[in-house]
């Protein structure tokens, strides 16, 4: 049996290679993140265009990332749920549908953010 040794990480480094190649294995097979990724490239673009203030782009920040940390906990439940019952459970699909509901939420912050601040802007420049 494999030691806990052999599965820490040796520096933060790499973790920080680690945890981007979970990113990366997530934005591959989860359609919902890369749906979430194409969405916030959009408004990085739409923020650009529209020349938005250092607080929009705070707020762009923290809503994007709050939203793909929601999706990525919640990628990794449900890997974890399938992992320990193949079978359909109940239960199983109640921890499912309670860990997408903070990617819900940080979805409608983010939208919520977006909109304020680009409809903000585009008064300003109409």
């Amino acid at each position: 049996m494999p030691s806990k040794e052999q599965y820490k990480t040796k520096n933060i480094f790499c973790s920080g290679k680690t945890a981007f190649g979970g990113f990366l294995k997530a934005s591959k097979t989860e359609k919902n993140l890369r749906a979430e990724m194409a969405i916030a490239t959009i408004f990085l673009v739409l923020n650009l265009v529209c020349k938005v203030s250092a607080v929009a782009w705070i707020a762009y920040v923290i809503a994007t990332f709050g939203t793909f940390a929601a999706e990525l906990f919640n990628t990794a439940l449900e890997y974890m749920c399938n992992y320990i019952n193949t079978e359909y459970s109940e239960q199983i699909r109640d921890i499912k549908d309670i860990a997408s509901t903070p990617v819900l939420l940080w979805g409608v912050v983010f939208f919520t953010v977006e909109i304020y601040f680009l409809s903000e802007r585009l008064m300003v420049m109409f």
